[in-house]
């Protein structure tokens, strides 16, 4: 019978045959939420696969390891199962959540925004010193340090999916809406694979920049022996459960390139006895060596005094086991969970020769695959005359403050070279600069037209969402606005104003509202909705404006409306009745 309380679906973007898998619906769960229950959960997972009949899927957490290599674990505390898997009956047909992805059909606005910053440069640097010390007392030949970073987002789950797979492109990417928390995996690395008796292990280990080809022989010298150490210790695993002459490295330090930087791969295989169970792989690999560092169980010890907090799913695993007892996990790297508050981590593989910096960076690094899922871009749009840009600071302390809040790469002197070049115009003239997630930069101009006849105004047919964030930014992502707009100038209108969910007053298209009763002047507050333009906050210190919730009547019946931006200035229009 089938527990119809279960709430949870998997999205496996590529399975072992290179096509999309999607598990919904579950008749069951198995987890383990402490440390004691871990072994019985796995022996019920052992017992559900030898019945060759269901679909499994789910996630471990890092901490399992300290349980499987008997590691003392006091100091975590866990808000989620240690591990988690459900039982499904079939696949669902993959063609409305698969196909969408795969062509960006997913349309929905969505973004990532608030990320903390990185873990501060003194506390990294106190830490990476305290691994040399292990290192060079010959405690440990690599050791993994990471950290843990925070973001929020906005929209649906499968468009931020979709946007991140874009620009990843990983091959071990899942998506998974469970219950108490969703999960978001951009994973590039395989942990292992099964396929009849043959297992399979891709250790990723060594990175470089995007764009380096020819690489200095002292860093290949580094790569080399961070990556051989690896695949070593993964060949040492994979012997306890294959047979131990089976155990191959079949390529060795592959590159490969992704979105925002290249991984140096290595590939091991083996093959098992019939016999072989799930629970005994499992505790024979997990966690990856790529993500703990050699030796295993030493490096784990220094990592649980140097690190302040548990991983959790960072760097545990995901994936999923079919009817005939295939299966594939990936190493839940660039990966994400949580509920639109989000948790990720970062780090990598420090040896006796690495340099704290260069460490540092390549942690940073890492951490961009989050930000180039926000498809979007930023912009301003400025009047030029007599070869200077009106308000130009205010402009550019908007667009910084955005893309701080996006993650945008920023580079203000790029941005100011580009706005000298476009105010060398001798008329009045409309900036646009454009601001790219790569912190790249572009300008469109053109002479101001003029608009002649009555500027009348009418009101939207669409309401907007207050809480979509991109109407508090400057922002490409403005589908609406523009279908409204364009549908606005093909009536002779002169803008469109809009209300909000609540039938609140925001803004017009393409402008700040102000509305005038008697003596006193009016606006929305921007939490209605609305964007904080550079021409609305000079309007509001000049006619000493209080922010007020405005309704469509407080606009039919107002003694004036005014329309602000930073190109028009102040506009009074009329308004269609």
């Amino acid at each position: 019978m089938k527990n119809t309380d279960l709430k949870a679906s998997f999205l496996f973007y590529n399975d072992l045959n290179g096509s999309p898998l999607c598990l919904q619906n579950p008749i069951r769960r198995i987890s383990a939420n402490t440390f004691a229950d871990v072994d019985k959960a796995l022996q019920e997972l052992d017992d559900c696969i030898k019945q060759k009949t269901y679909f499994l899927a789910g996630h471990i957490h890092y901490e399992v390891g300290y349980h499987f290599l008997k590691i003392p674990n006091s100091k975590f505390s866990h808000s989620s199962p240690l591990i988690d898997f459900y039982v499904f009956d079939n696949p669902i047909n993959d063609d409305d959540e698969s196909t969408q992805i795969r062509s960006q059909n997913y349309k929905n606005p969505s973004a990532f925004y608030n990320f903390s910053p990185p873990q501060e440069r003194s506390i990294y640097d106190h830490r990476l010193a305290r691994v040399q010390e292990h290192l060079v007392a010959g405690n440990a030949y690599q050791i993994n340090y990471t950290f843990l970073n925070t973001c929020r987002s906005y929209g649906d789950l499968r468009s931020l999916f979709s946007s991140l797979y874009q620009t990843q492109r990983s091959r071990y990417a899942v998506c998974a809406e469970l219950s108490d928390l969703s999960i978001l995996s951009l994973s590039p690395e395989l942990f292992f694979s099964k396929v009849a008796n043959k297992i399979t292990t891709r250790p990723m280990k060594g990175t470089l920049p995007l764009g380096v080809k020819d690489i200095p022989q002292d860093l290949a010298d580094k790569l080399s022996a961070e990556n051989l150490m690896i695949v070593d210790l993964l060949r040492n695993d994979l012997s306890k459960v294959a047979q131990p002459e089976s155990v191959k490295v079949t390529q060795l330090m592959q590159t490969e390139e992704y979105a925002t930087l290249q991984q140096i791969v290595s590939t091991i295989e083996g093959e098992l006895d019939e016999d072989v169970e799930f629970s005994q792989i499992i505790k024979a690999l997990f966690p990856c060596g790529s993500i703990t560092g050699a030796p295993k169980k030493k490096t784990m010890e220094i990592l649980q005094e140097l690190e302040p907090e548990p991983r959790g799913l960072y760097t545990g695993t995901i994936g999923y086991i079919n009817p005939i007892g295939d299966m594939q996990f990936n190493v839940a790297i660039r990966t994400l969970w949580g509920k639109n508050n989000w948790q990720y981590g970062v780090g990598g593989g420090i040896v006796l020769d690495s340099v704290d910096s260069e460490e540092y960076a390549e942690a940073v690094l890492k951490s961009q695959f989050i930000k180039t899922a926000n498809s979007f871009s930023l912009f301003e749009t400025m009047l030029a005359q007599e070869q200077k840009i009106a308000d130009q600071e205010e402009h550019i302390a908007r667009l910084h403050k955005s893309a701080e809040f996006f993650g945008f790469v920023w580079r203000e002197e790029k941005i100011r070279q580009a706005l000298r070049e476009a105010a060398l115009c001798k008329i009045k003239t409309k900036i646009r600069l454009q601001l790219f997630c790569n912190g790249d930069v572009s300008i469109n101009s053109e002479p101001l037209a003029i608009f002649n006849g009555i500027k009348t105004v009418t009101f939207a047919k669409n309401t907007v969402d207050s809480k979509n964030i991109f109407y508090h930014h400057k922002t490409t992502e403005r589908s609406l606005y523009d279908k409204e707009y364009t549908i606005a100038q093909t009536n002779g209108f002169y803008d469109v104003l809009f209300l909000n969910e609540s039938g609140e007053v925001t803004e017009a298209s393409r402008h700040n509202v102000f509305v005038r009763k008697g003596e006193d002047w009016f606006t929305a507050p921007i939490r209605c909705g609305l964007l904080p333009g550079v021409e609305r906050d000079k309007y509001i210190s000049t006619k000493n404006v209080k922010e007020k919730i405005l309704y469509k009547s407080d606009i039919l019946f107002a003694d004036q409306v005014v329309l602000t931006n930073s190109v028009r200035g102040a506009v009074v229009v009329e308004v269609e009745r």
